[in-house]
């Protein structure tokens, strides 16, 4: 059999998520992962992993990126519906981010004067 066969065989799973206002239809393959969902989502909303907290039937889905979907309670064939909670990586408004930049200018402006002196 082809790849392609060897997929069709296994299945999908469909899965429905919320972001905001925002409704986004997903299809997986029935081996993927937490992290497979992770990325999908981070690729759709630009909340980044971490930053995610995923609820599926009043239930937190598990941090951990190496479940697999099916052990983390989805099934095939049933569309399962999540929520996500998670802002945006803002880096306009986020002091940290800030400081770093900061300090990464001031260091340029040093390595330019020490540039300077030698």
């Amino acid at each position: 059999t082809s790849t392609r066969d060897s997929i069709d065989d296994m299945g999908t799973l469909k899965v429905k998520a919320k972001h905001n206002n925002a409704n986004f239809n997903m299809t997986f393959r029935e081996d993927a992962t937490m992290q497979d969902l992770s990325q999908k989502i981070l690729a759709l909303t630009g909340v980044s992993i971490p930053g995610q907290k995923l609820i599926c039937c009043g239930k937190q889905l598990p941090k951990d990126l190496t479940v697999s979907l099916k052990e983390a309670g989805f099934s095939s064939g049933v569309g399962s519906r999540i929520m996500i909670l998670g802002k945006k990586f803002d880096p306009e408004n986020d002091n940290d981010y800030k400081r770093i930049v900061e300090v990464e200018n001031k260091a340029v402006i040093m390595e330019k004067k020490i540039d300077e002196v030698s």
